[in-house]
């Protein structure tokens, strides 16, 4: 198979119904390109700064899925996931993708035992993320037509 020329425009998946997005991103190049990618999944996003803000907008709104960035000031990523899951109650799980631009050897397997369920190193390429959304929603993911994907 040959590489996809650069200049082409990457495919997207077929647009699921509004998620509603909690995005935790400190550094406001990648909120722009986290924010427009989710766009074209038709996502409703709520950006927060860094993890307090999202802790707070966690509180105030319900979300299907929350990415976080795993370094950030104030409350790190690991922090915020921790004190989500200690919110949770029965079949109340939120799906949390962890992302970070600081990709070493581990870094999957720390992000899954902070409670993560997902991961995607930066910078962001679109067919990952969505990938990763796909996975960690499971059936709850689903396209235009309303069937699952």
């Amino acid at each position: 198979m040959s590489p996809r020329p650069i200049n082409n425009p990457p495919v997207y998946p077929q647009k699921t119904p509004p998620l509603r997005v909690l995005l935790a991103e400190d550094e406001p190049v990648a909120q722009r390109v986290m924010r427009a990618l989710l766009e074209k999944l038709g996502c409703v996003t709520v950006l927060a700064r860094n993890g307090r803000e999202a802790l707070a907008g966690y509180h105030a709104e319900r979300f299907d899925l929350v990415l976080t960035d795993v370094q950030m000031p104030e409350l790190d990523g690991v922090a915020l996931t921790d004190a989500l899951r200690s919110l949770e109650t029965a079949g109340a799980h939120v799906p949390i993708i962890g992302i970070t631009a600081h990709v070493k050897k581990g870094d999957r397997e720390q992000c899954v035992a902070a409670g993560m369920d997902g991961f995607v190193p930066k910078p962001i390429l679109p067919s990952v993320l969505f990938g990763e959304i796909e996975r960690v929603l499971g059936g709850r993911a689903r396209n235009a037509t309303g069937t699952e994907t």
